[in-house]
């Protein structure tokens, strides 16, 4: 049962990361064609597990890499790739880092768990993402269930006069700000 519990929050958090970015305003039929990479200083990989009930560990994993491959005029044919590093694991508590890393994930005989997605529909804003999950040399289907984020079309670190209107700061205490 624990380990049931641990495989889903694990593959829950394979996915928690921004991994596919669409315009706010159209949806994913909106973004254009090509190969989307996360970006690792704006992205965490963070899950929790239950210990028996009594309590929760927080984990992160600090190495992984995770790519989307999209074309709005072959929606169908989108391929979301999440790759870890089991070995990168941080709870914060060295000894559960290392006996996780190695009992339940793998991390001495295989230290990449892989997840290569089979079927990814949309609908607006939310969708599903369904593929195939390789942990501790086993791969099993999964279903997740994901939310797309707004693509950044304008450069945030520009002066105010620079950004689109609806970017910009409001004025205080009768200055501008830039």
């Amino acid at each position: 049962m624990t380990c049931r519990i641990a495989t889903t929050a694990f593959a829950l958090a394979l996915l928690a990361a921004p991994l596919a970015v669409t315009a706010a305003d159209s949806g994913p039929a909106g973004m254009p064609a090509g190969t989307y990479r996360i970006d690792p200083h704006h992205a965490s990989l963070i899950g929790s597990v239950s210990h028996f009930g009594r309590s929760t560990y927080v984990f992160r994993f600090d190495k992984f890499d995770a790519s989307y491959d999209y074309d709005p005029e072959a929606p169908d044919a989108a391929k979301l790739t999440v790759s870890i590093d089991v070995n990168s694991l941080d709870t914060g508590w060295d000894t559960a880092d290392k006996e996780f890393s190695r009992d339940f994930a793998g991390g001495g005989k295989t230290p990449v768990a892989r997840f290569v997605s089979t079927t990814v529909t949309h609908s607006g804003s939310s969708g599903v993402v369904t593929g195939d999950l390789t942990l501790n040399g086993v791969t099993k289907p999964v279903s997740l269930a994901v939310t797309l984020t707004d693509m950044v079309h304008w450069d945030p670190w520009a002066s105010s006069a620079r950004r689109p209107a609806s970017r910009r700061p409001a004025p205080s205490s009768g200055r501008t700000s830039d």
